[in-house]
């Protein structure tokens, strides 16, 4: 109706093309299961939960497809959900997710990118849609409790870092839908060196992410160890 106002639609993505090839097993870690569910699992319920969240999208290697949607058939998946084929690197997977969605979806689309095996990146995701209504673009970050340093040759300190100044980046990760697609179209191929969405969207188009604060518990899961520790954290 005219002069109703219509909020922008929330889409979450969760980006599962990972190998694992740090933590090992038979399995991506993503598909491992932990408290009885697959960590990807942890994620994409915090997503079905939320009501700010519209639709869920999976990006995966075309072979995981069937056994995503066995999963969330499973759990009973009541989200609206569809996939997005993954690339080589993680960002050209985000790039396959936005330029799908790109295709369908109003410019003004909320997008909040977050990683499978970051288990507790859904915690934030009212946070992030307000401040990226407010200034376009949002990434999930906590404040560096230890010192930090640059060392040039992995050997040696360099320069000391104002860890005041310093935050530790972390997902989800979201903007409007033009945004992300306007400075991913523009980092061309050099799209791969990036390992986050705020990194680009800052470095291309000059826009500053707004910073929504979580905690050292928002970590991702990169080993046994780190999987070990969700476990008895969630007990």
């Amino acid at each position: 109706m005219d002069g109703v106002f219509n909020s922008p639609k929330t889409i979450g993505v969760i980006l599962m093309g990972g190998t694992g090839s740090r933590y090992g097993g038979n399995l991506p870690k993503q598909y491992v299961k932990v408290k009885g569910i697959e960590l990807f699992m942890h994620v994409a319920k915090d997503f079905e939960n939320n009501p700010l969240i519209d639709e869920v999208v999976f990006v995966a290697s075309l072979d995981y497809f069937p056994l995503i949607g066995e999963i969330l058939a499973r759990e009973k998946y009541t989200k609206k959900y569809t996939y997005a084929l993954s690339g080589a690197t993680r960002e050209e997977s985000a790039y396959n997710a936005v330029t799908m969605l790109s295709e369908k979806e109003d410019k003004n689309t909320i997008v909040l990118i977050t990683d499978a095996d970051r288990p507790r990146s859904g915690r934030c995701i009212n946070e992030i849609v307000e401040k990226v209504k407010v200034g376009g673009v949002a990434v999930a970050a906590c404040q560096v409790t230890d010192s930090l340093a640059i060392s040039e040759d992995g050997e040696h300190i360099t320069q000391y870092q104002d860890r005041s100044k310093s935050v530790l980046l972390q997902t989800p990760q979201g903007a409007k839908l033009w945004i992300l697609k306007k400075a991913m179209d523009k980092a061309g191929e050099s799209l791969s060196r990036f390992t986050d969405e705020g990194s680009i969207v800052l470095e291309m188009l000059q826009f500053a992410p707004l910073i929504a604060k979580t905690s050292s518990l928002n970590y991702k899961i990169n080993t046994v160890e780190d999987m070990k520790r969700f476990e008895e954290e969630t007990l």
